[in-house]
């Protein structure tokens, strides 16, 4: 499914058949989130603030956000990444 985004990104003429597209994209929704106890931690805390947080949220194109609240009337996405993301990595700049 990625790979097809990306072909899709680079406006390539290449793709997979429609069959296989569906197949590798109902593939890749079905992976089940494992929340961390981090993110539940930011989830209990945007609550907390009344944010409501809806979590593991399922975008057209396939991606999850591990939250979407709305904030004066905007829908904002949120991604909680811990120090385990970010640990034993060197920044490059990029």
């Amino acid at each position: 499914h990625q790979w097809q985004l990306w072909q899709e990104e680079l406006k390539s003429n290449i793709s997979l058949p429609p069959s296989l597209q569906e197949k590798c994209y109902q593939t890749f929704i079905s992976l089940i989130p494992s929340p961390s106890a981090f993110q539940n931690d930011v989830m209990s805390e945007l609550s907390s603030i009344d944010l409501q947080p809806e979590e593991e949220v399922l975008s057209k194109r396939g991606y999850r956000l591990d939250a979407l609240v709305e904030v004066n009337g905007m829908k904002v996405g949120i991604e909680v990444d811990g120090p385990s993301h970010f640990l034993g990595r060197n920044p490059t700049g990029s």
